[in-house]
């Protein structure tokens, strides 16, 4: 995790740079997390009761 945040904050924290590249950054890291949200209920799904 530390390697995802540290970037972000560098990117955030850059004054040249402007808000929609921080905001794609952040949609992005949103995204993933619900891609691998739903990967893992899917897995779950599909896996044979014990």
């Amino acid at each position: 995790m530390l390697f995802l945040v540290t970037p972000v904050r560098l990117v955030w924290a850059r004054a040249e740079v402007g808000w929609g590249v921080a905001f794609g950054v952040w949609l992005g890291l949103v995204g993933l997390a619900v891609w691998c949200a739903r990967a893992t209920r899917r897995e779950m799904r599909e896996r044979p009761e014990r």
